[in-house]
């Protein structure tokens, strides 16, 4: 039986060594950033008709859709969720919305506030009477309003939502859309809407945690 020389053996370790150090290397270079800031708008244009000025509360600056094996999340992040209305509004309403695979309607998180309080809430837009959407509340969502983060995050089950499409990992969502409304009285303006052409594959890594 022969043996190898001990400079030998070392070089074979080495070279080991190298090989698995290498390996490690390819893995993190192709591992893919999460995705971050899907929806992205302006800010500055949240008004529901000038030259009223622009209600921070209800600036969209960004959002994003986050999803995993068990849970959905939608984040949108305004520009001052905290700020004070321009206007003397009853209430605020923030919407994300999106398209799934075999879904008949696009699928909504919301958070809606009045002088009551605030509910989140998930369903789906369906047709209404003269073209105009209904919102048709399916179920009560989870959610957290982040003032000091200007944001709002509302989270679903998975299971709950494939009831209406697909949105198992590896499938596409589409559509994405956030929009705002103020209340005033009895009335409801549309006061900023941001949308996208990008597109999301369920399971993906975000910067977003699914349900946190």
């Amino acid at each position: 039986m022969r043996v190898a020389r001990p400079a030998a053996a070392l070089a074979v370790v080495a070279s080991l060594a190298a090989t698995g150090v290498a390996s490690t290397t390819a893995l993190a270079a192709t591992k893919p950033k999460p995705v971050c800031h899907l929806v992205v708008d302006p800010a500055g244009d949240a008004t529901p008709q000038p030259p009223i000025p622009s209600d921070d509360s209800l600036d969209v600056v960004s959002g994003d859709l986050a999803s995993n094996a068990k849970k959905v999340t939608a984040v949108i992040r305004l520009k001052d969720l905290g700020a004070t209305s321009p206007t003397q509004v009853s209430g605020r309403n923030y919407f994300f919305l999106f398209s799934l695979r075999n879904a008949d309607y696009p699928v909504y998180f919301s958070y809606r506030e009045d002088v009551t309080g605030g509910a989140f809430e998930w369903g789906d837009l369906e047709p209404g009477a003269g073209g105009v959407g209904t919102y048709t509340k399916m179920g009560s969502a989870a959610g957290v309003v982040d003032v000091a983060h200007s944001q709002i995050r509302i989270t679903v089950p998975v299971a709950d939502v494939r009831s209406l499409g697909k949105i198992a990992p590896g499938s596409k969502v589409t559509g994405m859309q956030i929009s705002t409304t103020a209340v005033v009285g009895v009335l409801v303006f549309d006061v900023d809407t941001a949308q996208t052409a990008k597109s999301y594959v369920a399971g993906t890594a975000s910067c977003v945690v699914p349900g946190a």
